[in-house]
Order: C-alpha cells, then structure tokens, then sequence
C-alpha cells in the first residue's frame, strides 16, 4: 500500500495568496506535518484540473489553500 501524502493546492495568483503562509503552511510545519506544496500553474481552470488529477493519487489527503475557484478545481480533480 502507498504511503498517504498531504497535498497542499495553493494558488499563487489568489487575492489572500499572502496568507497562506501564516494560516496554512506555518501551522502544518509547526505541528511537524510532512506535506506537499503544489501550485497552480495557469488561470485556465481545465488545464489545472488536469494538472492536479495527474499528481493526486488514491488515499491522498487534500488541502486547497485558495479561494473558491481553486477549490472547485481540486474537487473536479479528485472526483
């Protein structure tokens, strides 16, 4: 069996992308998390979710870091 990652979906172009790193990042490595960090790369929605469905791998752990847009693309991609 696989060893279960944490992906954490972060949208560099996001209008709260500066808080991530207080509100998601810090925490996760101040609780001693081992995590994957993976950003989007492109503002066109179907080629993120292309993206993210070729990394994300059964029995991952997901986290979207962004705003609404993004998560929609994370749940697209984990479906």
């Amino acid at each position: 069996m696989s060893e279960r990652r944490l992906l954490v979906v972060i949208n560099p172009n996001s209008t709260k992308a500066h808080r991530v790193q207080s509100e998601v990042i810090n925490p996760l490595h101040e609780n001693g998390d081992v995590f994957t960090t993976v950003q989007t790369l492109t503002p066109d929605t179907e080629e993120n979710i292309a993206h993210l469905s070729a990394l994300i791998r059964d029995g991952d752990r997901v986290i979207s870091a962004a705003g609404d847009g993004t998560a929609m693309q994370v749940v697209n991609a984990v479906l």
